[in-house]
This record gives structure tokens, sequence and C-alpha cells, in this order.
């Protein structure tokens, strides 16, 4: 199990080489642009159309910008000023609106002026916005639910300033399933009545647009030449989901339903290169800037709340740390480029199985697919299930969703004439005493043979046992259970 192993046995510390990749990167030096102090006043009249200019650079990282922001920066203010960024300095910007005019700290606007000061100030923070994205960066705006009166214009509005005003490249909308728990109330209108009933929202749309270009400035060989970032973080399996446009993300607390950190992880990994500077210009309480230290980017946090600019940076020291060590089996498979089938495939081999056709097999039922069925050399046979891919959201077994499907598949699978132990092999499995954990224990080790993680050596070992036509063993399932059968 060579390949399989030289990827466990490769793990390095993720977050110190990041780290060390920002501080020693060799930059191209530009001097920070001026700005006037009328960017208040001027978000308070009409918004103007902003002409195309090429006169900043492309690619703009000083050093002395990369050793002012260290790690991460959240910075006390409104975005429709960012003093300390200069020109073309940001790689990806991700941001969900704030939810009133207030949120943006305008000091106009109220009853029917609202809306107006509302956008007024959203075309001022955009202005710096792209002022600071570098030729070909991306920019991708979650349009939260603003309520009945607003949710009409707000995408349309949001895709004419940054399109038309701008002057930014549409790249496409993604539709954000959230999870139903995390709607919150909803008016049902006329309640199973033809008369007036009213949609409940259990989407978002994220529109993205890039600057200038559709493909980020410069090639991967140039940036690596320059010293900038080059390097993506994406795995096969990510990007299969990441490249759909419809998302189904929850969010695991009541504070980040708006944004929650798997989102904006995946729009991280998705547009963004490992070291990359990550902007917020409507932080809030820091989802964003704990995405990107988790994921080796330099985030950029900006909010007129002073206690929201508090709890994020509450977050970032309670936060990243237990982010990274999931994110580093994660790096493992992108530095392998496989599926988890793939991987599954090379493991099963190696172990000493007999695979038959990488295809989806049947069960007697007719009704059950499993990904293969293997036997060992002394006549042995299993059903084998390769549950989730490596993603950065809730992988494989850890699902709870992903888990309950599975334990259909086996249940029905275990009353077939070709009743053959099933095998899980998974990209992740559930912690103990998860709600995942406790449904999978409901099979009992004579259905689930055993769950095995494919980048875990003592589950290898395991593997290559039940190959050799060993027993089965603890691992997955406690001695106790199996001694039950």
């Amino acid at each position: 199990m060579q390949e399989v192993r030289f990827a466990v046995e490769a793990r390095h510390d993720y977050a110190l080489e990041v780290v060390q990749k920002q501080r020693t990167a060799k930059t191209l030096s530009f001097e920070p642009s001026s700005h006037s102090e009328e960017t208040t006043e001027e978000a308070e009249t009409e918004p103007l159309i902003v002409e195309e200019t090429h006169d900043s650079p492309v690619v703009n990282r000083p050093a002395a910008l990369l050793g002012e922001l260290g790690e991460g920066a959240y910075f006390h203010g409104s975005a429709a000023e960012m003093k300390q960024l200069p020109d073309s300095c940001v790689g990806f910007i991700a941001t969900s609106l704030p939810l009133s005019a207030e949120g943006i700290a305008t000091t106009q606007g109220k009853c029917g002026d609202a809306w107006k000061a509302y956008r007024n100030n959203l075309h001022a923070v955009f202005v710096e916005c792209k002022r600071v994205l570098e030729s070909g960066g991306r920019i991708a705006v979650a349009l939260t639910d603003t309520g009945f009166s607003l949710k009409e214009n707000l995408c349309a509005e949001i895709i004419a300033l940054l399109r038309d005003e701008l002057k930014l490249l549409f790249r496409g909308e993604i539709v954000w399933g959230k999870s139903k728990s995390s709607v919150g109330a909803h008016a049902w209108g006329s309640f199973a009545k033809a008369s007036n009933p009213l949609l409940r929202v259990v989407t978002e749309r994220i529109v993205v647009f890039s600057k200038d270009s559709s493909a980020r400035a410069l090639t991967v060989k140039e940036r690596r030449d320059q010293g900038l970032p080059f390097e993506s973080t994406l795995s096969n399996d990510e990007f299969l989901e990441a490249a759909c446009d419809h998302w189904r993300i929850g969010s695991v607390s009541a504070e980040e339903e708006s944004f929650p950190v798997d989102l904006v992880k995946r729009l991280i990994d998705l547009y963004s290169y490992e070291g990359d500077i990550v902007l917020d210009p409507f932080a809030g309480s820091g989802s964003t800037l704990v995405a990107a230290a988790a994921s080796g980017r330099i985030g950029v946090g900006y909010d007129a709340d002073a206690q929201n600019v508090e709890h994020g940076q509450q977050r970032l020291a309670c936060e990243v740390g237990p982010l990274l060590r999931r994110r580093k089996k994660y790096l493992q498979v992108v530095s392998l480029a496989s599926s988890a089938k793939d991987i599954a495939r090379t493991a099963l081999e190696e172990a000493g199985f007999f695979v038959l056709e990488s295809k989806k097999h049947r069960t007697a039922a007719e009704c059950v697919l499993f990904d293969f069925c293997i036997r060992n050399t002394y006549g042995q046979s299993w059903w084998v299930d390769v549950v989730g891919g490596y993603n950065s959201v809730n992988p494989g077994l850890a699902d709870v969703h992903a888990a309950v499907e599975f334990i259909g598949r086996t249940a029905i699978a275990s009353g077939s004439e070709k009743a053959y132990p099933v095998l899980a092999l998974t990209s992740a499995l559930p912690l103990q005493g998860s709600k995942a954990q406790k449904a999978l224990a409901v099979l009992g080790a004579d259905r689930l043979f055993d769950a095995i993680d494919l980048l875990d050596p003592s589950g290898l070992d395991r593997l290559a046992h039940y190959g050799d036509g060993g027993a089965q063993q603890p691992g997955f399932w406690a001695a106790a259970e199996l001694n039950k059968n």
C-alpha cells in the first residue's frame, strides 16, 4: 500500500508552512494609492459609472503589507475607505451583504430613504473592492434574505451595480440550499389556500464576478517565478461538487447562519490560491476570516461595529486550530490528485483483494448498488461501499445524511440472497457520540463488517488483514461488539 501510505507519511505542519510562504514571498513592489476623504460624501450622492482603467498593477503584494497583515487582520471601520490595502493586492473577495443600511455605518437613510442610502453605500464599498482586487480576481456576494419588501429587487440591483456600473464580469450564480432548521420564522400567507401563499426562503443566491478578465492574472509559472501565490487546494471530489451551481451546506451554529465557515471555505478553495489575501468588506462575526486562516490564506475583514470585530477576533483564536487539523488530511488527497473511489480501489488491490470491474454492482435484490464486489484469495467476498468524497464540507460517514443512506443500502442488502458482509471505505469516520455514529451502531457488526478511513494507517492494516483471510478486528467496532456475533 505504498501510494496510500506515502500520503499518510507525508504529513507536514500545514499552518507553519503557509505562514512561512507568506513571510518569505518575493513580491512586486508598488506604492499604495492615496485616497480622498470624500469617499463617504460620495456615497450619499447618486453613484457614478466607473470607467475602465488599467493604470494599477495586475498583482501587488508589497512585503510591508504582508508583514503588517501577518496571518490575518480585522479592521474596525467602513470598507468604503480601505486605507490599509494598496491597489490590486487582494486575490479573492467573499462577503454576505449586511441586513440593513445601518449595518454599513451610514448616517442617513430613514424610512423611504433607507434603500437609497443602503445602495449608495454598497456602491462606495464595491468601488473600493474593485480597486484592491487583482486583475482576474473574483468576488462572490451572498445575497442575504432581507425580507419580502427588498427580496424582489436585491439580486437584480447587485448584478446591475457590479456588472453595469463597476464593469465587472459576471461569472455565474450559485444557489445555496440552507438547512431548513436555519431558516427561522416565516409568514405563510394564505396557509393551504390558493389566494395568497408565500414562499418559504430556504435558499440564497451567491453571485460571482471577476475583474478585467476571466482568468487570474499571470500564469501559474509566472506566479511561481515571481514568488506569488500559485497553488490550488481543491481535491477532485471537492471540485466536482463545487463546480455545480447548487450547494447544500448547513450552518453549525446560530451566529454563522448567514455565512457558514464551510460555505466560505468552499468558495475560497474554488476561487483562490493558497497564500492569497482574502477580503470580506462586511466581515460581521468573522466567518470569512476563520475560513481563510483555516485554508492557508491571509484573511482581511472590515466592520463598522466594534463588537463584531472583537467577537471575530475571539473566533479566530478558538476555531482555527481544529479546522487546520481537519484540513491536513484533506490536503493529503489534494496532493494525490485522485478521487475517493480511485484511492479505495488502489487500497483494496494492494491489500490483496480481487476487485471486480470498477462500476456499480447490484445485489440480488436488484435495488441496491455498491461500488465494488471484492474477493480475497480464500474465497471470502464482500460488498464495498465508498461513502463520501474528499471535500471540506462534512466528508464521508461524518455526514449524517450520507450515513443514513448507507445504512439503508446495507440493511436491504443483508436481506438478499447474495448477502455478503458490507465493508465501508470512507473519507472520514463519524466522531464518537455523533448522530452519524449512533445511527451506524444500529447495523451491528454482523451487517457492517468494518468501516475504514482510507488514510488511516491502522484501518489500512485491518484491510490487509482481511485480504489475507483474517477475521474481524476491533477498530470501528469495539471488541465487545464483535464478541456478540
